[in-house]
C-alpha cells in the first residue's frame, strides 16, 4: 500500500517539486496555495491541434533562451584544471606538493570537551581560510596566504577557485545520548564556490542553510552561469510542512519554475521518525527510523505548480484522502480482477488531487490532467513471449471532451519542428 500511494505521489511531484507554504503562494499569486482552484480557470476555446501548435512554440521559445556558447569558456577552464590534477601513478609527486598546506586550515574541527564537540569554520584559533594555491609554469602547487580569513583560493593559468562562507547565521544540534556529547554545527550564512576566467565570474554555487533551529529551516541554492543564467531551488521544513521550489531564470526572466506545498503536522520531529514492528522470527520488537512512515500516517492536503514559460500545470488534493481510500481499495485487492484494481485507483487519485494546464498569461484552462487504465504489452525474453497488463497512465482532457495519452498528444509527428530544433541544439552542445 505504501508503495502504491508513493507512485501516485511521485506522480504529481515529478510534474512539480516541493515549495514552501509562503512562497508557494506567491507563486500561485494567492495568500494560500490550497486557495488555488484549478476550476477557476475560463476553458480555452483552442482546439487540441492549435493547442499543439502554440505548445510547440513555447518549447521554441524556450530552446532560444539558452546559447551554448555562453558557457564555452568556462569548459576551456574546467579542461585546463584537468590537466593539473594528478593521473595514475603521479600521487606521491603531489602528496609532496601539499606537504607544506597546514590541514588546520582546511579542516576546522575546534574544541572536543566531554560534553560538546564543536564545528566551526570560523573559529579564529584555526583559521579556516587565508589560502591561495597557484599552479607555476612547471605545474607545481604554491602556497600562499591572503588577507581573507574567509575564502580558499585555487588559481591555475587565468582562472581561479575561490571558496568563501560568511559569518556563522544559525546551529544545528544532535545529541548522542549514548556518549553523552553534544554535537553543534556552527552554520555560516552563505557558503559559495565560484570560478572567475581574467577576474569575471563566470560560475557559482551560493548555498544559503537558513536554519532556525533544528526543526526549521529553509536551505537556499543559486547556481549562476555566464550568459545571465540563474537556477534556484530551495528546501523548506517546519512543523507545519515541507516543501521545495525551483527555477531556471536568464537575465531574470523565468524559464523554468516549479513549486509544490504539503500540510503535515510534526514532520522535523525526529521523534516522529521512528518506527516499530514485532519480528516474530527473533521474537522481539525492532525500532528503526522510517520518515515515510510518518508521513503517510499524517500527511494532510497539498498544492503545486509547474511553468514553462507562459504554460502552466496547477493542482491542489488532498492526500489524506487519497491515502485513505487507497488503503480500502488494497483492502479488497483480493476480491478484484487487475483491470477493476488500477480503475479504482485511478478513481480515488481522480477525484482527490485535481491537475489542470493553463495558460499563466491568459488565465484559460488548456485541458484537465487525469489517470486511466491502460493495458501495455510487454515481451518477456525469457519465457520468450508477449504479455499485456494494466497500468496507470496520465490522460489529457480537453473541453470539447475529446482526450489523449501524452505519448500520442506529444508524439514526434505533432512536434516535428521541436524534436528538428533538440536535434539540432544537440549537435550544438558537442
Amino acid at each position: 500500500m505504501k508503495k502504491l500511494f508513493t507512485t501516485l505521489a511521485l506522480c504529481a511531484m515529478t510534474l512539480t517539486s516541493f515549495s514552501s507554504c509562503e512562497k508557494i503562494g506567491e507563486i500561485f499569486g494567492k495568500e494560500n496555495p490550497k486557495e488555488n482552484n484549478p476550476a477557476e480557470y475560463e476553458a480555452s476555446e483552442l482546439t487540441p491541434s492549435e493547442h499543439q501548435a502554440k505548445l510547440e512554440q513555447i518549447a521554441l521559445d524556450v530552446i532560444d533562451q539558452i546559447n551554448p556558447a555562453d558557457v564555452e569558456e568556462l569548459a576551456y577552464a574546467l579542461v585546463s584544471l584537468a590537466e593539473y590534477l594528478p593521473e595514475e601513478g603521479d600521487s606521491e609527486e603531489y602528496v609532496r606538493s601539499i606537504q607544506n598546506l597546514d590541514a588546520n586550515k582546511l579542516i576546522t574541527l575546534t574544541t572536543r570537551a566531554s560534553e560538546e564537540f564543536i564545528l566551526d569554520i570560523n573559529d579564529p584559533e584555526t583559521g579556516g581560510g587565508g589560502i591561495c594555491v597557484e599552479f607555476d609554469e612547471y605545474g607545481e602547487m604554491v602556497t600562499t596566504e591572503t588577507d581573507d580569513p574567509q575564502a580558499i583560493v585555487l588559481k591555475w593559468d587565468n582562472a581561479a577557485l575561490t571558496l568563501s562562507w560568511g559569518d556563522n547565521k544559525g546551529e544545528y544540534t544532535i545529541e548522542d545520548s549514548e556518549s553523552g556529547i553534544l554535537y553543534i554545527v556552527k552554520l555560516p550564512k552563505f557558503i559559495k564556490v565560484a570560478i572567475t576566467i581574467d577576474n569575471k565570474e563566470h560560475f557559482s554555487v551560493n548555498v544559503e542553510p537558513n536554519v532556525t533551529d533544528n526543526y526549521t529551516y529553509a536551505p537556499a541554492v543559486t547556481i549562476n552561469l555566464n550568459g545571465g543564467y540563474e537556477i534556484f531551488g530551495k528546501v523548506s521544513a517546519n512543523n507545519k510542512g515541507v516543501g521545495y521550489e525551483s527555477s531556471f531564470k536568464k537575465n531574470d526572466n523565468k524559464i523554468f519554475g516549479s513549486a509544490l506545498s504539503i500540510s503535515i503536522d510534526g514532520m522535523t520531529d525526529p521523534n516522529n521518525w521512528y518506527y516499530e514492528y514485532y519480528d516474530e522470527w527473533e521474537e522481539e520488537t525492532v525500532t528503526y527510523i522510517d520518515p515515510s512512515n510518518y508521513f503517510l500516517e499524517n500527511v494532510k492536503s497539498g498544492a503545486f505548480q509547474f511553468d514553462v514559460l507562459t504554460l502552466s500545470i496547477i493542482g491542489s488534493g488532498d492526500f489524506r484522502k487519497l491515502y485513505d481510500e487507497l488503503n480500502g481499495i488494497y483492502e479488497n485487492a483480493g476480491n478484484l480482477d487487475e483491470k477493476s484494481y488500477v480503475e479504482q485507483v485511478c478513481k480515488a487519485a481522480n477525484k482527490n488531487i485535481q491537475i489542470v494546464a493553463v495558460y499563466n498569461d491568459s488565465k484559460e484552462k488548456i485541458a484537465d490532467v487525469n489517470v486511466e487504465a491502460i493495458m501495455v504489452e510487454a515481451y518477456d525474453e525469457w519465457e520468450e513471449e508477449t504479455y499485456s497488463y494494466y497500468t496507470i497512465a496520465p490522460i489529457l482532457v480537453f473541453p470539447d471532451g475529446s482526450k489523449f495519452a501524452f505519448d500520442e498528444f506529444f508524439s514526434a509527428e505533432n512536434f516535428s519542428e521541436l524534436f528538428e530544433r533538440i536535434n539540432e541544439f544537440a549537435g550544438d552542445m558537442e
